[in-house]
């Protein structure tokens, strides 16, 4: 298989006005492959890969609390309370803004962005949606004695460890690296990899794994934001944890042990929210009325004329 696959389509009327392909890979709670739609395609997991990075540095002893944890795997509006968190980060390990090296961006926050903007404020790297990861692994780096320097070269020993747990949870060898636009290194994994490494982290019973897992349930809006395709779902879908990342990828995991990791191959997060939703429930994950109320709307005149709905031939596309 190669695909990409179709998947969603939007009507304007009665006319199908666009239409959005990619893959899937949707496990159910046993851990079978559910839903095979290229789930062996390999990706680049972009910010899904986050939980899995600070799982590392959690096993290389970093300490943090429950809303810093979450924080560290978010993909974070900049607004002044993520940003509050990073600083705490930072701090407790003798860190500071200066030592982030994630790229020095504005706040995706419109209010904040805007305030800032007026303030004549540049853009500062704490301000970055990756900021919180890069936190962490600066205190990993701290607590294992490693140099700050360098802590973004795939050759550095922060990365190679979390290149180990990457390959570790997704049970396979991780692709050669390149570079985030966060500027750290990103390698390519499978869907069907991903979606096992979030299964493993959903349904542990306790240490690390589980500790990341309750940082996103019980702290949704420090992953993200509002309106964000993670927080929002984990907002309705009880026992979830979810991740988006850039270029229409979503990993979703129920705490039953339902999973799907999805990418949109236009890189549009438009259609990712209902691919998620419909996958897991075809893996028999309990989304209770999530997909029903689930409304993309197409406007017209600022009057709803269109929707998204799954392709036609979602029905036919294989499983094991």
């Amino acid at each position: 298989m190669t695909g990409p696959f179709p998947l969603v389509e939007l009507t304007r009327g009665s006319y199908t006005e666009s239409l959005h392909d990619g893959w899937v890979a949707a496990l159910d709670a046993s851990g079978r492959l559910a839903v095979d739609v290229g789930a062996d395609t390999v990706v680049l997991p972009r910010s899904t890969l986050k939980p899995l990075q600070v799982l590392a540095c959690l096993r290389l002893g970093v300490q943090v609390a429950d809303e810093e944890l979450a924080l560290g795997c978010s993909s974070h509006d900049g607004t002044d309370e993520h940003v509050a968190v990073v600083r705490r980060i930072l701090a407790a390990y003798d860190l500071n803004e200066a030592d982030l090296g994630c790229t020095p961006l504005y706040p995706t926050h419109d209010l904040t962005r805007a305030r800032l903007l007026v303030a004549g404020e540049p853009p500062a790297a704490i301000r970055a949606d990756c900021s919180g990861k890069h936190a962490v692994l600066l205190a990993a780096c701290v607590a294992q004695g490693w140099p700050l320097d360098g802590y973004l070269d795939p050759s550095h020993p922060l990365q190679l460890a979390l290149r180990a747990v990457i390959g570790e949870l997704a049970q396979e060898v991780p692709g050669e690296p390149t570079v985030d636009g966060c500027g750290a290194p990103v390698m390519g994994v499978t869907l069907r990899g991903l979606a096992r490494a979030f299964r493993t982290l959903a349904m542990a019973p306790a240490g690390h794994e589980h500790a990341i897992a309750e940082a996103f349930r019980r702290y949704p809006w420090y992953v993200g934001g509002r309106p964000h395709d993670d927080t929002d779902l984990m907002d309705v879908v009880p026992g979830a944890m979810a991740k988006l990342g850039a270029e229409g990828l979503f990993v979703m995991a129920l705490a039953t042990g339902e999973t799907v990791a999805l990418k949109i191959a236009d890189g549009s997060g438009r259609a990712r929210k209902l691919v998620a939703l419909a996958a897991l429930r075809v893996a028999g994950g309990n989304i209770g009325d999530s997909l029903a109320n689930l409304d993309v709307a197409v406007l017209g005149h600022g009057e709803q004329v269109g929707s998204a709905r799954m392709a036609p031939q979602w029905a036919h596309l294989p499983s094991d």
